[in-house]
């Protein structure tokens, strides 16, 4: 009898002492270790961890990962059904990342910018394109674009009102409003500015009117 006590005690020892789920008297609850949870956490995981939703897969729903240090585009915190690379990222210190199929898209950074395409954004808002004759921010409405770019070549404004062009491409297409400031002329009808005019008008393709 003894020694089945005995035997009995020191599982039970064993259990307790190797535990790594442990539920405090507090009610507060920690895996992956028996000491107390952080300060102001009712529930700690220690360790990489994964949560899913019903489902055994952890592509078959959302996921969290509990990595200890910063994560990257291809292993973001916050993932969605289906799909591992797209999410929610913390690169580094105060600086939050959005990525899709493991590619960064957009990105607030520790200074309050916010950049799309960019990881450096310069101002409170920025969208870099990448690439010349491509649209930065194109606003729509019927067929009519409002064009904002940078990255443009030389026939192509900085400012553009299209009608019935591609959104992204720029400098091919008809323009109705055309701002060049690299030349500093301004053209409506046409995007060819008369040299001998700041400003050039086309009607039916004649030129209609010009200002120097």
């Amino acid at each position: 009898m003894k020694k089945y006590i005995l035997t009995i005690g020191i599982a039970i020892l064993s259990i307790v002492s190797f535990a790594q789920i442990k539920v405090h008297d507090n009610g507060n609850a920690i895996i992956g270790s028996t000491s107390t949870p952080s300060s102001g956490y009712k529930f700690q995981i220690v360790g990489q961890s994964a949560f899913t939703a019903t489902n055994t897969s952890i592509t078959s729903a959302a996921m969290i990962r509990g990595n200890n240090g910063y994560s990257t585009a291809t292993t973001p915190d916050f993932t969605y059904y289906g799909d591992t690379t797209t999410g929610i990222f913390h690169y580094a210190q105060s600086i939050l990342g959005f990525t899709t199929a493991g590619s960064e898209k957009a990105r607030f950074h520790s200074n309050g910018n916010f950049g799309v395409a960019t990881t450096t954004p310069p101002a409170r808002f920025t969208i870099y394109s990448g690439k010349s004759n491509s649209t930065g921010l194109s606003v729509k409405n019927g067929d009519v674009d409002l064009i904002l770019t940078e990255d443009i070549d030389a026939n192509a404004g900085k400012i553009q009102v299209m009608k019935e062009g591609s959104a992204s491409t720029i400098g091919t297409t008809p323009y109705d409003l055309l701002l060049q400031p690299q030349g500093g002329k301004t053209a409506i009808g046409t995007t060819s500015p008369t040299n001998n005019y700041l400003l050039t008008m086309l009607t039916n393709g004649t030129l209609a009117n010009g200002l120097n």
